[in-house]
């Protein structure tokens, strides 16, 4: 008497892989939604007139995240996935030097600092396996 077995390998991987898609889009929405909140902030820099208008804005200090001007930076901020690998960032042309800074600025890194934060939270949402 034989006996057969049926496997379920395939099924198995791909359930894993499927949870592992959800939790690494669930960390990379995580850390978009922290650093949009960065951006939210008010900055202790400089105070300028906005040119045209009779508004004030005050500018963020070297070192901390860019202040609200138009927002167009932190409506910029968008996240993308490939495989197992979770991406957050912005497409505008100014981002990495704002982040990073330039001969002419001084840096103002929000992407960093937000997932350095985070990074505690992203490990429970990740789960230990990942940080290991």
């Amino acid at each position: 008497m034989s006996k057969t077995y049926k496997s379920y390998f395939n099924e198995v991987k791909q359930e894993i892989g499927k949870a592992k898609k959800e939790k690494v889009t669930e960390a990379a929405m995580h850390i978009r939604n922290a650093t949009v909140k960065k951006l939210s902030g008010n900055g202790t820099g400089k105070r300028y007139q906005v040119p045209g208008t009779s508004k004030f804005y005050t500018a963020s200090s070297p070192g901390q995240p860019p202040a609200v001007l138009f927002g167009d930076l932190r409506k910029s901020i968008t996240f993308d996935i490939d495989g197992d690998t979770g991406y957050v960032g912005s497409g505008l042309k100014k981002a990495p030097d704002l982040e990073l800074g330039t001969y002419k600025i001084a840096a103002r890194p929000f992407l960093k600092p937000t997932f350095e934060e985070e990074v505690a939270q992203i490990g429970k949402i990740l789960g230990k396996m990942w940080f290991e």
